[in-house]
């Protein structure tokens, strides 16, 4: 009976381990509120690639339906100035950049702008997350996800 009982928690909570923990956030100068996302850990039936966590490095992968000039700074320092073009269908991780904070004094502070929707973010970056997806809907609205799992390749 004990077995049958551990068993079942076991997959219960990795049923629910696959679920995304969201939060609505304040952006630290833009205007607006944004999404923020984090995956949790998958334990089972998982075969995805991995970051490595111990890398002082973060990658920003732009997901589903971009069509837009986008610039990112990382601390105020433009690191990205790009169109971006990607259809809602598109499994492709042409558009993406990265930064390496391993020498940098202060946490480490992601902006990334719309030039066409005219909106932005800003937050600090959680270093214990390597990968962030970012979406923006029609309307402007930004979908940030802290991940250590690479979904597209």
């Amino acid at each position: 009976m004990n077995r049958i009982f551990l068993i079942l928690i076991i997959l219960v909570s990795s049923i629910s381990s696959c679920k995304v923990s969201e939060k609505a956030a304040k952006n630290l100068s833009c205007d607006g509120n944004i999404e923020i996302q984090y995956d949790k850990v998958k334990l089972f039936g998982n075969d995805n690639p991995k970051a490595d966590r111990k890398l002082d490095v973060f990658q920003v992968i732009f997901l589903s339906d971009f069509d837009e000039n986008v610039k990112a700074y990382v601390n105020d320092k433009l690191v990205f100035d790009e169109y971006v073009k990607i259809g809602t269908e598109s499994h492709s991780i042409e558009n993406t950049f990265g930064y390496n904070y391993k020498s940098d004094l202060k946490l480490p502070i992601l902006k990334v702008e719309s030039i066409e929707k005219g909106t932005c973010f800003d937050i600090e970056i959680n270093k214990n997350y390597k990968i962030i997806y970012l979406f923006i809907d029609k309307n402007g609205r930004w979908i940030v996800r802290f991940s250590n799992e690479y979904y597209l390749i």
